[in-house]
């Protein structure tokens, strides 16, 4: 694990990276069905340019060697997400969040201590939305951002997964749909205002997307100086964001704080695509390379469905 260093831009793997391979090569060699051994050969894989097959056979067997391990399913899920399996990765995705379910009843554990709960089930609501399935994935969404929030534990993991990425989830996949939904119906799953003693900075993430939203409708109805408008109120809004990055971290937010930033170009390379029709092309060919990548923490944080098209009406 420390020896990893990852891939260098053309998809090649650091000194580290083949050390860390030929380190844990050698365990399964002795031990070919050690299920810790399995995790992390299939782990060393997490953020290649792409999943083999191969690696993909190594997750299951690593579920296969701990199935009542929710971490081993979240992993495979996220192999398969990773090839475009979407279906798959959802089933995966759905043991995982059982499982974790389970443990939380056992122990009488709050929602807020169970972050993998929320990483499993917000996976899982894009797969279905990356599948196509898109009544099905807001569903799932919804039930992630209906779960209450724990005024016990405001800074605990599973609270800033509900803060910044579960409360949005419905509006932003309503938002990513090929054809845009009634106002109205986005509107109604955007959150409410955010509870006092809660992190505020998550704010960032409504505000962004809600400013695209005002684009995305603006542009249908043909107003364009009110896109414009959105373009600007999101170039002020995200500059204000990059000066958070102290309440980011007194707040536990850093990496979370990161993926709005992230969210917020690739909405702002949506909004000129709807600024200017005639280069849509290149602003969003950059934009889907970049939602592409996603980390085995949580999807990427501006899905598109599998066909590669996106919503932004022009």
């Amino acid at each position: 694990m420390l020896l990893r260093d990852g891939f260098d831009g053309q998809g090649n793997p650091g000194e580290g990276q083949k050390e860390a391979v030929r380190v844990v090569e050698a365990v399964l060699k002795e031990r070919p069905g050690s299920q810790a051994a399995l995790f992390m050969r299939a782990l060393l894989e997490e953020v290649a340019p792409s999943i083999s097959p191969e690696i993909v056979e190594t997750a299951r067997r690593a579920v296969a060697a701990n199935p009542f391990s929710a971490s081993a399913h979240h992993l495979l899920g996220h192999c398969l997400f990773r090839t475009g399996d979407y279906e798959g990765a959802s089933a995966a995705f759905k043991e995982s969040e059982n499982l974790c379910l389970a443990w939380e009843k056992a122990e009488s554990v709050s929602p807020a201590l169970d972050d993998a709960y929320f990483r499993s089930i917000l996976y899982r609501a894009v797969s279905e939305f990356c599948a196509g399935r898109y009544k099905k994935a807001e569903a799932i969404a919804s039930r992630a951002a209906s779960v209450p929030l724990d005024k016990k534990h405001p800074l605990a993991p599973g609270t800033l997964l509900q803060l910044w990425e579960a409360r949005t989830l419905p509006a932003r996949l309503m938002l990513a749909r090929p054809g845009l939904p009634r106002q109205a119906l986005v509107l109604k799953a955007f959150p409410g205002p955010l509870p006092k003693g809660f992190p505020d900075l998550s704010n960032g993430m409504t505000a962004v997307a809600s400013q695209y939203m005002g684009a995305c409708y603006a542009a249908r109805q043909g107003r364009t100086d009110a896109v414009a408008s959105a373009f600007d109120k999101m170039s002020g809004i995200l500059r204000l964001l990059m000066d958070g990055a102290d309440a980011a971290r007194r707040q536990m937010s850093v990496s979370y704080w990161a993926r709005c930033l992230q969210m917020g170009s690739l909405y702002s390379s949506e909004i000129r695509s709807l600024m200017f029709p005639d280069s849509a092309n290149v602003w969003m060919s950059e934009a889907i390379r970049s939602q592409r990548f996603s980390s085995l923490l949580l999807p990427p944080v501006v899905p598109y469905p599998r066909n590669g098209s996106w919503p932004a009406p022009t």
